[in-house]
């Protein structure tokens, strides 16, 4: 299964509480960091929380962990704790989540709170006032090294990196986007797999509603377009494709009708497929750019 977290219950109210923070108050450069992802909410609405697609940005996601819905006062709670690494070197790094409230044709993004992580272990400047201790003793001398050397090679150093990185800089950042773009499709296309598998047993109008928005999530992130907010309607004005016209009324039918479809599957297959397509199309554009 997709790690999405779906949560039920009974109150009217129709407001999301999202409360997120750090276990920890520092972590050294690249060491694991817990953040910590509480939503409290009414059991009348449905909530879903970033998974392993989502971008963490200044953040590398590694892991996460689901705790089961509790109940307070009334309001279901859910958390998740991310287990999230570091190599950005600012010494203050901070870091928002949201959570997606279901709504009837799209869904809404509901922000936590921001919090930061203060990341030990880089190098201090040397502070104005600080005292050097002089050493007069005596330090024999090994060899006598020769700087000029040291400043020629230095700058045969700097021209031969320079060449390189206008010769093959390009190169290099294309294979560096391809491949993040290779692990982030890997990633959504396992998850899919798990929620379309679950389809083919059982058409389930609760698992079609977690697929379609980690369809939707996916392509936000391949395309920069907002489709998580996005009805049938609008997604559909942009495309000319009648395949993806059909199984997306159709899976809205499902959804939205409450109609149960047992070859629902076939429809979300067709969405499959057309994000990979979508994703070939990307990966050209990198390419011949």
């Amino acid at each position: 299964m997709a790690a999405w977290l779906l949560s039920w219950g009974a109150l009217h109210s129709q407001s999301v509480n999202v409360k997120g923070y750090f276990l920890e108050d520092s972590v050294k450069l690249g060491s694991p960091a817990s953040y910590v992802l509480v939503a409290e909410y009414p059991g009348s609405i449905k909530v879903l929380f970033p998974d392993s697609t989502h971008r963490f940005t200044p953040f590398e996601f590694n892991k996460q962990t689901f705790f089961p819905s509790k109940l307070r006062d009334g309001s279901v709670v859910d958390s998740v704790i991310y287990e999230l690494s570091t190599f950005e070197l600012e010494p203050y790094q901070s870091l928002q989540l949201p959570v997606f409230r279901l709504r009837e044709k799209d869904s809404l993004k509901v922000m936590s709170n921001v919090d930061s992580l203060f990341i030990d272990g880089l190098l201090d400047e040397i502070p104005q006032d600080a005292k050097l201790k002089e050493t007069v003793g005596y330090s024999p001398l090994d060899f006598a090294f020769n700087y000029p050397y040291l400043v020629i090679g230095g700058i045969l150093f700097l021209i031969i990196a320079i060449t390189l990185f206008l010769v093959f800089g390009k190169t290099v950042r294309k294979k560096i986007t391809l491949y993040r773009m290779r692990k982030k499709y890997e990633k959504f296309s396992n998850s899919y797999t798990e929620q379309l598998r679950a389809i083919r047993i059982e058409s389930d109008i609760r698992d079609a509603e977690i697929t379609l928005i980690l369809w939707k999530t996916y392509l936000e992130s391949l395309e920069k377009i907002p489709y998580t907010k996005l009805t049938t309607k609008e997604i559909l004005k942009g495309e000319e494709n009648a395949q993806l016209q059909t199984a997306l009324k159709s899976i809205d039918r499902s959804i939205y009708g409450r109609i149960i479809d047992k070859e629902l599957f076939k429809q979300f297959e067709v969405l499959e497929d057309i994000c990979l397509d979508k994703y070939k199309k990307k990966v050209e554009e990198v390419k011949n750019g």
